[in-house]
């Protein structure tokens, strides 16, 4: 690695030292180095800070690198598990690691049934979430002179959700766990959220075409943030999954004309659009200084090695174009249903958003529509 001068390079090794002192403790030889055991010593914010020696490790092939999404979890668990802790020695102690494991298991349900990777439907994320909002309900009931689960009611869970609104729709997964494992004598609910999108989300036409004008005519570097745009505007990618996006994913036929599959079905993007990939893949480079191009896998790579752009990036360069990730995405759904896809399965196969999320635009776009298919069903439960 080129230094840029002396004092620079004196003062990034003393920078790095700690992080190889304490390799040479943890490892006896190079070929024993294991990213897992990096992770479990440093944790996700050690290996930030140490994120150039843990890439030139990488790089030279002395272990295979952690995906971001592993690094993620395992951010993840450790915050779960100080929400537990946070229980000790209270009364609502095994409580809080029964609702843990109860998590733990749908999560793995969810993974056994194949719902992981992209698909993922109860991610790490959503247990720490629970278990946050668990830990303030529990302290929250103990200071109201509550001993037991059973001595909770509706109108302890209603004042919780008095004092803290915000906390309204993660409660619903411990008042459901709740409900379904008899941990209380009555039934528990909580109120619908109302799923309404605002109206000013979405874009003026006229705004929408010049975006897209301005996006499809975009050259060399800027071809990237053109090719971000078109994707969240014309195809719904709301950034999470954006960044996502394999270079495997991306097929070329022979008249040069690209297709993808953001969802269950293959979209075959307009010539113009495939243009814009031509011109974006002549620039597209690892942004990382310890890996080349062709070893990076991800369509949009990140900073760190071997990994992807992060959400946030695609946020800052959605914010120099005086938009945002929600106004492209509710937009586009909102085109979408103009142009003939009425029905929330079509926007499901072919954008790969949620069934409740194309429920919620078709409940805003069409209150009729949704009114009818939401009656339909409710009597075919009941029938059943």
């Amino acid at each position: 690695m080129e230094l840029q001068t002396p004092n620079y390079g004196a003062m990034k090794v003393e920078q790095y030292f700690p992080f190889f002192m304490k390799l040479d403790v943890m490892f006896p030889s190079r070929d024993s180095v294991c990213g897992h055991a990096l992770l479990k010593e440093f944790g996700a914010n050690g290996l930030r800070v140490f994120t150039t020696p843990y890439d030139y490790m990488a790089s030279l092939g002395l272990f295979t690198p952690l995906t971001r999404d592993e690094i993620r979890a395992a951010a993840e668990k450790r915050r779960q598990n100080m929400y537990v802790a946070q229980a000790c020695g209270k009364w609502f102690e095994k409580e809080m690691i029964a609702f843990q494991e109860h998590l733990e298991t749908i999560a793995k349900r969810y993974a056994d049934r194949g719902w992981k990777g992209k698909k993922a439907r109860f991610r790490p994320r959503t247990i720490s979430s629970a278990l946050q909002v668990a830990i303030r309900f529990y302290n929250h009931i103990d200071a109201c002179g509550i001993i037991n689960n059973r001595q909770i009611h509706q109108d302890i869970v209603d004042g919780f959700i008095f004092h803290n609104p915000g906390y309204k729709q993660p409660l619903r997964t411990l008042v459901s766990y709740f409900n379904r494992h008899g941990k209380v004598f009555r039934k528990l609910k909580i109120e619908p959220v109302n799923l309404n999108i605002p109206k000013d989300a979405l874009l003026p036409p006229d705004k929408c075409n010049e975006l897209i004008k301005n996006w499809l005519c975009s050259e060399g570097k800027e071809s990237k943030k053109g090719l971000i745009g078109i994707l969240m505007l014309m195809y719904a990618q709301q950034p999470s999954k954006l960044v996502r996006l394999r270079m495997s994913e991306i097929q070329r036929n022979e008249k040069g004309i690209y297709s993808v599959a953001f969802g269950t079905t293959e979209l075959e993007l307009e010539p113009e659009i495939s243009a814009l990939f031509d011109r974006y893949l002549e620039h597209r480079h690892a942004l990382s200084m310890m890996e080349d191009d062709l070893h990076n896998e991800w369509l949009f790579p990140g900073r760190k090695f071997g990994c992807h752009m992060t959400s946030s990036a695609v946020s800052c360069v959605l914010k120099d174009m005086g938009v945002t990730a929600d106004q492209l995405f509710a937009t586009s759904i909102y085109n979408a249903y103009q142009s003939g896809m009425r029905h929330s399965k079509v926007l499901v196969n072919a954008y790969g958003i949620s069934p409740l999320t194309a429920i919620k635009y078709l409940k805003l776009l069409d209150p009729r529509m949704y009114d009818e298919a939401d009656s339909t069903n409710q009597s075919q439960h009941a029938t059943g």
